[in-house]
C-alpha cells in the first residue's frame, strides 16, 4: 500500500547506496582476474577498464537522470509562490497547508523582498509553540490573545461539549456552527484566534489548497479570489469574484515555461499546478451560469409582448448580445489558457465540451469530448457527456449507437441499459428494449435495481402480448 503523498527519491538513499558498493566490488573482481595477464598488457588493459568504469558511472546516471533532473527554465515554484502571494490583500494574512505552498513563498518574502506585509501561517507548523512565538513576535506581527507562558503551554484539548458548538467573531459579525469533533488540534484553535483578535481590521486569506476541514467553519464566509479564499463579513460559500480573479489571472499571474515544451513537469508538479486549472474552471463556469441567465433574458425579450418601442427592444437586445459576445470571448479564452500552460489536464476537455454544447456548438463539443475519452482516465464520463449531448440535439441515432458499443464493452453497465432501453421505447420498439434490460439483468440478479427492472421486463411482456388496437375506420359501432 502506498502511503506517501508524492514520491521521495530519498526514500531509496540506503539502496542506491548498497548498489554502488555492489558495483565497488565488482569492478574489484574485474581488475582482479586481470592480474593474471602478462604485466605490460595488465597495466594497459586495468588502466583502460579504470578508466571506462569511471566514465560509466558518471556518464550512465548524468544521461539516464537529465531530463527529469534538469532544472533550467523551471519556473513553478517561483512563479506559483509570486501568484500566490500577489492574490492576498495589503497587509493580510494568509493560511496555507504545506511544504509547496509555503516555503517558495518564503523564499520570495525573504530573499526577493516580495510582499513581506503578508504574514503566511503554515497550518502544520502552527501546531508548535515555537511557531506560534514567531507568529507573535516577528514582523509582521499578529495579535493572538495568548501570554507567552500560554503559548508555551497550548496543546490538543477535549471537545467542550456532547454535541455542535457555536464560535463567533463579534468584530466581524461572524458566527458559525462546528461540528462536534473527537478533539481540537492547535491549529483549530489557532485559526479561530487569529481571526477572532486580526479580522476585520486585517484581511484573511486562505490558500486554495487549504481543506474546508481545516478552515473551521470559515468556509461559509469566504469566497474565491483566484488563488485563494478571502474570508468576508457575508456568507459566500466559497462564491467566485470574477472581476477580481479575471484581473489576477489576466493581469498579475505569471506561467513561464508551462506548455511550451522546454521544462520537465513531473506527476508531483501536474498535482500541484491543477489549483491554476481550477481558477480557470471556475471563471468558465461562472461564464456559463452568466449565458444561461443571458439566453433566458434574450428568449423572453424575443417572445414577450411589450410595450417598448421597436427601437427600444432592438437597442436591448444589441446589449443582451453584445454582452453574450463578450462573456462567450471571456469562457473561450480561459479555456485556452488552461489548455496550453497544462496540456496534460484531462479536465479541461470535460469543461470545453460542456462549454461548446452550451453554446450550440456541438461538433467542438464532441470533438472535445472524444479527446476526453482517448485521453483521460475516465472514459466513460466523457462517453456520457457526449451521450446526452446527442440526445438532447435530437440525434438519438448516434447515441444509440455509441450506447450500443459502450455496453458491449462492459455488459453490467446499469446506466447505459436502460438508456439504451428507453432509446428503443421511444423508437416503439419494445421487443430491442426488453432484450436489452433482461441481458442485464441475468448477468446483475443481486443489484439494487433488480427488483425494478423485473417488474419492468414484465410490463414490457404484458404489453408485447396485448392485441394491436383495431384501426380506427371512423365508423361509430
Amino acid at each position: 500500500v502506498h502511503l506517501e503523498v508524492r514520491e521521495r527519491d530519498y526514500f531509496f538513499s540506503p539502496t542506491f547506496i548498497f548498489f554502488s558498493v555492489l558495483f565497488a566490488l565488482a569492478g574489484a573482481f574485474l581488475l582482479r582476474s586481470i592480474e593474471s595477464m602478462p604485466r605490460l598488457s595488465r597495466l594497459r588493459l586495468s588502466k583502460g577498464v579504470a578508466v571506462a568504469l569511471v566514465s560509466a558511472a558518471i556518464a550512465l546516471p548524468a544521461f539516464s537522470n537529465y531530463k527529469e533532473q534538469n532544472r533550467s527554465g523551471i519556473y513553478v515554484p517561483y512563479d506559483y509562490a509570486y501568484n500566490l502571494l500577489q492574490s492576498c490583500r495589503p497587509n493580510s494574512v494568509l493560511f496555507t497547508n504545506g511544504d509547496n505552498d509555503t516555503f517558495p513563498l518564503w523564499f520570495m518574502q525573504e530573499v526577493e523582498n516580495i510582499r513581506r506585509d503578508v504574514r503566511v501561517v503554515n497550518l502544520s507548523l502552527v501546531n508548535t509553540d515555537w511557531y506560534i512565538h514567531q507568529l507573535r513576535d516577528n514582523e509582521p506581527k499578529l495579535v493572538l490573545g495568548f501570554t507567552r507562558d500560554e503559548i508555551t503551554g497550548i496543546g490538543p484539548q477535549p471537545w467542550p461539549s456532547q454535541g455542535k458548538i457555536t464560535w463567533t467573531a463579534p468584530a466581524a459579525g461572524i458566527t458559525v456552527e462546528l461540528e462536534r469533533r473527537s478533539y481540537l488540534k492547535v491549529q483549530d484553535i489557532m485559526v479561530l484566534h487569529i481571526v477572532q483578535n486580526n479580522f476585520p481590521q486585517r484581511p484573511i486569506h486562505f490558500a486554495i489548497s487549504v481543506s474546508d476541514g481545516n478552515m473551521m467553519g470559515l468556509d461559509e464566509y469566504v469566497q474565491m479570489e483566484g488563488m485563494v479564499y478571502t474570508l468576508t463579513t457575508e456568507k459566500r460559500k466559497k462564491a467566485l469574484d470574477p472581476e477580481r480573479t479575471a484581473y489576477l489571472v489576466d493581469s498579475v499571474y505569471q506561467f513561464r515555461g508551462l506548455g511550451d515544451g522546454t521544462t520537465y513537469i513531473d506527476s508531483n508538479t501536474e498535482g500541484l499546478l491543477s489549483n491554476y486549472s481550477s481558477v480557470n474552471f471556475h471563471l468558465t463556469m461562472w461564464v456559463q451560469d452568466s449565458l444561461a441567465r443571458i439566453d433566458a433574458n434574450l428568449r423572453n425579450l424575443r417572445n414577450a409582448a411589450s410595450n417598448d418601442s421597436e427601437e427600444t427592444a432592438s437597442q436591448k437586445l444589441r446589449e443582451l448580445e453584445t454582452e453574450r459576445e463578450a462573456l462567450v470571448e471571456m469562457g473561450t479564452k480561459y479555456l485556452s489558457l488552461n489548455e496550453r500552460i497544462l496540456p496534460n489536464e484531462w479536465r479541461t476537455y470535460y469543461y470545453s465540451g460542456q462549454f461548446y454544447a452550451q453554446l450550440g456548438r456541438f461538433d467542438a463539443a464532441e470533438e472535445q469530448f472524444a479527446k476526453g475519452m482517448e485521453r483521460g482516465p475516465e472514459p466513460r464520463m466523457f462517453e456520457a457527456q457526449r451521450i446526452r449531448m446527442l440526445l438532447e440535439k435530437g440525434d438519438s441515432g448516434r447515441a444509440e449507437s455509441l450506447m450500443a458499443s459502450a455496453l458491449e464493452r462492459n455488459p453490467d453497465d446499469f446506466e447505459m441499459a436502460y438508456g439504451l432501453s428507453e432509446i428503443y421505447l421511444n423508437s416503439n420498439k419494445p421487443a430491442e428494449a426488453r432484450n436489452i434490460l433482461g441481458r442485464w439483468l441475468e448477468r446483475n440478479p443481486q443489484h439494487q435495481y433488480a427488483g425494478a427492472i423485473g417488474q419492468q421486463i414484465r410490463m414490457l411482456d404484458q404489453r408485447m402480448r396485448a392485441p394491436d388496437p383495431a384501426p380506427d375506420t371512423g365508423v361509430i359501432p
